[in-house]
C-alpha cells in the first residue's frame, strides 16, 4: 500500500544537507515548533491560537514528526505530516524526511465510500426495469471517480506544498 501511495504523490521523501551541527539544528528546529501530539483533535482551535512558531510536533534526539501549523482560512495546510531523522556526518547534518497526507482514517472513509458504490450500482443492475436511463450508470462512475479522486488531489497538494516549504525553511533555519 505504501509504495501505492508513493506512486501517487501522496507519500514523498525529502533528504537535506545542511551545514551545521546536528545539535544546533535540533535546538532551532525546537525554537520553530511548539511541542504537540499529532493526534485527533489537536488542531480544532489551532487556527485561533496567538502561537508565533511556524511548526506543531515533536522533537526528539535523533527524530522528530512535525507539521505545518494550520492558519486561518487555509484548509490544505496541516494535512501532511513530516516525519524524520536527523544525523551527522563531519560538519555536516542530514535530514531525512518523510512526507505523508495519508492518515489511518482514510481506510474508513475508502471503504465505506467502495461500499457504498457496490451496493447502488449492484441494485441498479439487478433490480431495473427495461427503461433503465442510458445515462445512469456513467453518471455513477463519474460520481465515484470524483469522489476518490477530489481527496487524492487534495493529499497530493499538501505532501508537495509542505515537502517544498520544510525545504526553504530548513535553509531558513540553518541561515538564521
Amino acid at each position: 500500500m505504501k509504495e501505492i501511495l508513493k506512486k501517487i504523490g501522496i507519500i514523498d521523501a525529502l533528504t537535506i544537507q545542511l551545514e551545521l551541527d546536528r545539535n544546533e539544528f535540533l535546538k532551532k528546529l525546537s525554537d520553530h515548533t511548539e511541542e504537540s501530539n499529532l493526534g485527533f483533535g489537536s488542531s480544532f482551535f489551532e487556527v485561533f491560537s496567538s502561537n508565533k512558531k511556524e511548526f506543531k510536533g515533536s522533537i526528539g534526539i535523533n527524530d522528530f514528526k512535525i507539521r505545518k501549523r494550520r492558519k486561518f482560512f487555509d484548509r490544505s495546510s496541516g494535512l501532511a505530516i513530516a516525519t524524520g531523522k536527523i544525523h551527522q556526518k563531519e560538519n555536516t547534518t542530514i535530514v531525512e524526511t518523510e512526507i505523508s497526507s495519508f492518515k489511518n482514517n482514510m481506510y474508513f472513509f475508502l471503504g465505506f465510500l467502495i461500499l457504498i458504490y457496490i451496493v447502488v450500482i449492484t441494485s441498479i443492475i439487478f433490480n431495473s426495469d427495461d427503461n433503465l436511463p442510458v445515462f445512469i450508470i456513467p453518471f455513477i462512475l463519474l460520481h465515484g471517480l470524483l469522489m476518490f479522486g477530489i481527496p487524492i488531489f487534495m493529499l497530493r497538494k499538501s505532501t508537495a506544498r509542505l515537502k517544498k516549504e520544510l525545504e526553504k525553511d530548513f535553509y531558513f533555519i540553518v541561515k538564521k
